[in-house]
């Protein structure tokens, strides 16, 4: 009697594995081995709390003609290597080894070239938070109340609260350990900092961060206020590939990372409601005993003024 060789035992397990996912467009099983013992699974499909694609009988990418490996930010699943890497411990992960299979939902087949797609790479960070304001509020406003600037750079004359600035300005601040603060930073002082880190490459590498971060905010502030979106200020993240390219290396334009106004209403001469965690901190502030512990109420309220702001700019509800 013939036996079927290891390989193929552990990929027709990951493929019994690809008939719990619930991909519409394909369906990806993985299982994780190590010293012949299987010690995780996973499957394709929305995390939990989440519609899955065959709840809502549609996929976003396959309605817009996305082609494979491109605008996974789209989809609402989480990959088969990814769950099953999530179900297991780091030092079982050491050493293993990951099979995969790809059938067709709408016929069994199984689909050839089946292989992980990369949602991450590995980054080169520069230690540098690169914000941009194209409105004065928050610190800028303080700021500029006391002495007219913001991180050292002169602003005109008679600004309000919430004011669009001429042009969005950047102002840098240092990246820091965990658990201490960031300093903000002038561009020169950039430079310096940079350079520290990167010899003989300071100015190229804050000069980049510099005109990346401004056209990053222009195009996007331009998207959103097309959706009914404000962007007052947000920040972005940087490094280096393994080819030298700067590229994004973090989250960008969330409510976590930027300030989201409702473009309906807005006028300058105060504050302006918010769907972002200003209204956390805000609460935060008006209550200094609170622990750091936020009421419910607090909560569900900071969720959905999170999801409407995702409504307003995708045209979507969060199933």
């Amino acid at each position: 009697m013939e036996r079927v060789s290891k390989h193929n035992y552990y990929l027709d397990i990951a493929q019994t594995v690809s008939e719990r996912s619930t991909c519409i467009r394909k369906r990806y099983g993985a299982i994780i081995v190590k010293n012949d013992v299987i010690i995780a699974t996973g499957y394709n499909g929305a995390p939990r709390g989440r519609k899955n694609c065959s709840d809502i009988g549609n996929c976003t990418r396959e309605k817009l003609g996305i082609p494979r490996g491109e605008r996974y930010e789209l989809c609402r699943s989480v990959h088969s290597e990814a769950n099953a890497i999530i179900s297991a411990s780091r030092e079982n992960m050491l050493g293993s080894s990951l099979y995969m299979c790809c059938t067709d939902p709408k016929t069994g087949e199984i689909i050839p070239g089946t292989n992980s797609c990369m949602m991450c790479k590995k980054l080169n960070m520069l230690p540098i938070e690169c914000i941009v304001r194209g409105y004065i509020t928050g610190s800028g406003w303080k700021s500029y109340k006391e002495n007219g600037t913001v991180c050292g750079i002169k602003l005109p004359e008679g600004l309000q609260e919430s004011d669009k600035l001429p042009e969005p300005i950047y102002t840098p601040s240092t990246k820091a350990e965990i658990g201490d603060h960031d300093e903000n930073i002038s561009f020169e002082q950039s430079i310096d900092h940079l350079e520290k880190y990167f010899p003989g490459r300071g100015k190229e590498l804050a000069e980049k961060l510099r005109d990346n971060t401004i056209a990053l905010y222009k195009k996007c502030a331009e998207y959103a206020l097309s959706k009914g979106i404000i962007i007052a200020d947000t920040k972005f993240e940087f490094g280096l590939d393994e080819e030298g390219n700067m590229v994004i290396g973090d989250e960008m334009l969330t409510p976590d990372s930027s300030r989201f106004w409702p473009a309906d209403g807005y006028e300058p001469g105060h504050g302006q409601p918010s769907f972002d965690k200003q209204f956390a901190r805000d609460w935060l502030t008006a209550n200094p005993d609170n622990n750091w512990t936020l009421p419910q109420e607090i909560v569900d309220k900071t969720i959905e003024k999170y999801l409407q702001a995702y409504e307003m700019l995708t045209g979507e509800k969060l199933a």
